[in-house]
């Protein structure tokens, strides 16, 4: 019998790849050309990523939970969830190489001069987080008189 919780985690990530590759666009277009085309890298590798990462988690649950595995010679070595399985390495894939590439090119976006304090943090964060506190000769207090 197959594992609920399993299936459960599954569900959750197709829903979270919506959000993952609809998060980039809004980016792009307030961007400088350089920081565009790093923007625009990091979208085509999220695509990537999430479609690969859909597709196991689609196939996982509407594919190898209703076929018996005795019914397919190698079940194991293509729809299993455990090392070496097909489905394991594409998701690795996906979630290690290719969402690792997406972050890299996502960070060269951030160095730009006018994202300083998405990189900082937003103002809740800096009331919330220890240590992230403005401080008295802050720029933004500075602003403000």
């Amino acid at each position: 019998m197959p594992d609920p919780y399993l299936a459960v985690a599954e569900v959750l990530i197709l829903l979270l790849a919506r959000p993952w590759s609809c998060s980039w666009p809004r980016f792009t277009p307030a961007l400088p050309p350089i920081c565009g085309w790093f923007g625009l890298i990091a979208f085509g590798w999220m695509l990537v990523a999430v479609g690969l990462t859909m597709t196991v988690h689609v196939v996982e649950l509407v594919v190898a939970r209703r076929v018996e595995p005795g019914a397919v010679s190698g079940f194991a070595r293509l729809f299993d969830f455990e090392w070496p399985s097909m489905l394991y390495a594409v998701d690795v894939v996906a979630w290690d190489l290719l969402l690792g590439l997406s972050l890299l090119f996502a960070a060269a976006v951030f160095t730009a001069h006018r994202y300083r304090a998405v990189r900082r943090g937003s103002a809740a964060e800096r009331g919330a987080l220890p240590g992230r506190a403005r401080r008295p000769g802050d720029r933004r207090d500075a602003d403000r008189s």
